[in-house]
């Protein structure tokens, strides 16, 4: 009776260990197993950068950087993700090609490319996919921080060049691309007085032509390789692009001439 006692007594103490052992709460600090999976759609590499920021306090920046084979998923665990964390992200290809910078709504505004990271939530998964196009290249010769244009001749409708005939205030346009999706437009206005303008563009890609515009009560224009049907004339060149006001009228939309013609002057890195 007595082994037959000690042998109750030892099962019990172990029963009552193991217990403890699976409810044991886990290190302070680290709850939840959320991971961020990156799935490329791109059949080419995407270099991606991750700047995380705290949401409550905006500081403590958490920075990643991954490159992602061609049609690849990279998962990134728990432990190496902030939790309440904001993180931006960027990526491209290696040409530029394809580019969150080339991320736009229905109307052609710029998406920002952000999740929210909490580790007590399901994962979080980021797609990389987009259509190849060039205006990256265009715009900021692929990794600038802006470029800058100056008009250098200028069209009437039937495609014949006017800027001999223009006045020099006529002739004066120039303008800054940025990486942050705004253009700045210099130029004279009717009382001959220096004017700058700086205004969100869109992109429209929705066809294969490139075309920024810019609509605003102060300045509304479009840069373009192509402005068919307004002026026959187009450009597969990456350093020239075509610049043209427009104006609103119960007609639709009108673009007056003269059409100017644009040639990158530099660009800013």
């Amino acid at each position: 009776m007595r082994r037959i006692g000690i042998f109750i007594a030892l099962v019990l103490v172990v029963h009552a260990c193991k217990k403890e052992t699976v409810h044991t709460p886990p290190p302070e600090g680290i709850k939840g197993n959320a991971s961020a999976v990156i799935v490329n759609n791109i059949p080419d590499s995407v270099y991606i950068s991750f700047s995380g920021l705290d949401i409550a306090t905006g500081t403590l920046p958490h920075i990643m950087e991954f490159t992602l084979p061609p049609s690849d998923t990279l998962v990134i665990p728990r432990p190496d993700l902030k939790d309440a964390h904001r993180y931006k992200y960027e990526w491209h290809t290696k040409d530029y090609t394809y580019s969150s910078w080339l991320n736009t709504d229905m109307a052609g505004n710029y998406k920002e490319s952000a999740f929210d990271y909490y580790a007590e939530a399901q994962d979080y998964v980021l797609n990389i996919d987009g259509v190849q196009r060039n205006e990256q290249l265009i715009c900021l010769d692929g990794n600038g921080v802006s470029s800058t244009w100056v008009a250098v001749d200028a069209f009437d409708t039937t495609g014949a060049s006017v800027w001999d005939s223009l006045t020099e205030r006529e002739r004066m346009h120039s303008f800054v691309i940025s990486r942050f999706h705004t253009v700045r437009h210099s130029f004279i206005d009717t009382p001959n007085k220096p004017r700058t303008t700086s205004l969100a563009f869109a992109l429209d890609m929705s066809q294969e032509r490139m075309w920024l515009k810019v609509e605003n009560k102060a300045d509304s224009y479009v840069l373009c390789n192509n402005l068919a049907p307004y002026l026959s004339k187009s450009t597969q060149a990456k350093d020239t692009l075509y610049y043209s006001r427009y104006t609103r009228d119960s007609t639709g939309i009108v673009h007056p001439q003269p059409y100017y013609l644009l040639k990158r002057e530099s660009v800013e890195r």
